[in-house]
């Protein structure tokens, strides 16, 4: 249910003037000029409330029912493993995710095709290489899985297949898949290894979007045989590479200069879920291999939650910032998000849940202890055994950092303080009120200090409408206050509202 901010003065002042017209008629041993005159009067008065009340329809609340619900519930607009508000702000858990029916993973698993290996000699051709030129800051490499590989063995193994991927067959073979160059291991490797070296591959490179997740092998005189496969025939990767350098370029140059980590960082949320929506299809549909890679979000605009998760991945690292990818789930659906480094510290990341009918922050570099209320951490590999690791629906990390700090919580950091106790502090509230206005920001963060209910029940009696009044002439704007959300997160101290412009 949507919660609608509007102006009791105005409903309060028409109904004062309609009960005096009608006073007026009812006076007894008036003339009956004056009667007619009360009459008509009381006519208009009314005739103009009626119209008022059709105007502000079914987003007219009354404030009793705004003070009692307390808090706005965010409907979902995309049918997607999301988080919604409480409906309630007396609840600890203020995010409650509601799990898609179709109870299918959004992010993909490697898996072994049976699939006779074809041969080595099938054609092939180099796809185009990377030309992403440098940003305005130092590129880092994302190598988080290759270093916490377990052997020699693995990381050897980790280089043939960077080498392999770089040539891909002119057609396909009988899996379905364009063969990349066959890697042959001097030695016997398992198939726990060739899986876990694979993911860890596939998660440190989101450039290498068309490599597809499925694998053969066998043995040869004392050697293992490794087959990859490309989703494209390799004029059909090279061609995909330059658009995605294309897209890359933009977004990279777009980005200013002299930004600090955690400006960094919210610069490429802006620009993702700004520019991608959630690919419903894609979840079922497994010909839109896209929508699980950077490729999708970034060239397509269509992307599920790995996709998203590889783009922010991808971006990242030209900006200089640490972010690696954390597979999970939520109500065990399949699931994936960021980690990423600011100032310093780690911290967890879910565009996904995010980038929702409104953009949010709940989920906007939380704790471990935040993330775990509503999402499964995946187990770490080196806790697993050969028989689970090669379990095609086990979703496992090779690294996870400790994320405890709240330094760079969204909320606590560029989020505009309220208390309950309002009085001088609400001048402060509208000047930033009106400073995110002029930047035409339709998400608007809040860190609630103090007590939480009090203070979100207070913003919800009127006290953020009198903000939002008095800052957008401030600021210049025209604000439609009958379309205003918000949308709690106790877990967080926060609230973020959504204005709409007029």
């Amino acid at each position: 249910m949507k919660k609608s901010l509007v102006s009791k003065k105005l409903r309060a002042a028409v109904a004062a003037i309609s009960a005096a017209a009608v006073v007026a008629s009812s006076i007894s041993g008036c003339s009956s000029a004056i009667q007619k005159q009360a009459q008509s009067l009381s006519s208009a008065c009314q005739s103009a409330m009626s119209q008022i009340e059709s105007s502000l329809g079914t987003v007219s609340k009354s404030i009793s029912e705004a003070v009692s619900a307390n808090v706005s519930s965010l409907q979902p607009s995309k049918d997607k493993t999301t988080a919604t508000a409480s409906k309630t702000v007396t609840k600890i858990l203020e995010k409650t995710p509601a799990i898609s029916s179709r109870g299918k993973a959004d992010v993909q698993s490697v898996r072994k095709i049976t699939v006779g290996l074809p041969a080595s000699s099938v054609p092939k051709k180099s796809v185009a290489a990377v030309s992403v030129p440098s940003a305005r800051y130092s590129k880092i490499q994302q190598r988080g899985d290759y270093q916490h590989l377990n052997s020699q063995a693995e990381k050897d193994l980790y280089q043939l297949i960077d080498r392999s991927v770089y040539r891909v067959a002119l057609q396909k073979s009988s899996s379905g898949y364009y063969p990349t160059a066959q890697i042959s291991y001097p030695g016997n490797i398992s198939e726990a290894q060739i899986r876990v070296t694979l993911l860890a591959y596939m998660d440190d490179n989101p450039q290498v979007f068309w490599l597809a997740g499925v694998y053969g092998y066998g043995t040869q005189n004392g050697r293992t045989i490794l087959q990859l496969y490309s989703v494209g025939s390799s004029d059909e990767c090279s061609a995909a590479i330059r658009r995605l350098d294309s897209a890359v370029s933009a977004a990279i140059r777009s980005v200013p200069s002299g930004l600090s980590e955690f400006d960094r960082e919210e610069y490429l949320f802006n620009y993702i879920v700004g520019r991608c929506s959630y690919d419903n299809a894609a979840v079922t549909d497994t010909g839109r291999w896209q929508a699980f890679t950077a490729y999708g979000t970034l060239v397509d605009g269509s992307a599920v939650c790995e996709g998203y998760s590889r783009a922010m991945q991808l971006l990242a690292e030209y900006v200089g910032l640490n972010c690696t990818l954390v597979r999970g789930s939520s109500n065990g659906v399949g699931h994936m998000w960021n980690e990423i480094e600011v100032g310093g510290a780690w911290y967890h990341l879910d565009l996904t849940w995010c980038d929702n009918s409104i953009v949010i922050y709940n989920y906007y570099n939380v704790t471990d202890s935040i993330i775990a209320q509503t999402h499964t951490v995946g187990p770490l590999v080196s806790h697993l055994s050969e028989e689970q690791i090669n379990s095609e629906t086990m979703q496992y990390n090779l690294d996870l950092h400790a994320c405890s700090s709240t330094a760079a919580n969204y909320f606590r950091y560029k989020g505009i303080p309220v208390t309950a106790a309002g009085g001088s502090g609400d001048t402060a509230v509208v000047k930033a009120l009106a400073s995110r206005l002029k930047e035409s920001r339709k998400s608007i963060a809040f860190w609630v200090r103090g007590d939480y209910d009090t203070t979100v029940g207070g913003m919800a009696s009127g006290k953020l409408t009198g903000w939002l009044f008095a800052a957008e002439k401030l600021a210049g704007k025209s604000l439609d206050l009958s379309n205003t959300e918000y949308v709690t997160d106790q877990a967080d101290n926060g609230l973020t509202i959504q204005v709409s412009y007029r």
